[in-house]
């Protein structure tokens, strides 16, 4: 696991390092906007590709651990059954009405 940890950390950084390279060699270099929107586009997709390094992180625990999965698999079960509780209360309504001395009457209407 540390191997595929490793791998994937190394693959990530090339980008990074080529560009921040790139940029350090080309500093004085006169550009045109062309060149620059080419650049600052080659910046943007290193930056992005940066963070498969924390992406990997996961899917690596994911594949290599049973106990990972089985969490994973249990917290979304969990979730699951939170969020159909939770959809229950949303569809309740409640109704508020003023009675005749001013104080304030609730009625709950339940649609279920």
């Amino acid at each position: 696991m540390i191997i595929l940890q490793a791998l994937a950390n190394s693959i990530s950084s090339i980008p990074y390092g080529i560009q921040f390279f790139y940029t350090a060699l080309t500093h004085n270099v006169a550009k045109d906007n062309y060149r620059l929107a080419q650049e600052h586009l080659f910046l943007q997709i290193t930056r992005l590709s940066y963070y498969i390094n924390f992406i990997s992180a996961f899917y690596i625990y994911y594949i290599a651990s049973e106990q990972i999965r089985s969490i994973i698999r249990w917290n979304l079960r969990t979730k699951k059954k939170l969020n159909r509780k939770q959809d229950v209360l949303l569809h309740d309504t409640s109704k508020h009405q003023l009675t005749e001395n001013g104080n304030l009457k609730n009625e709950l209407f339940f649609n279920l």
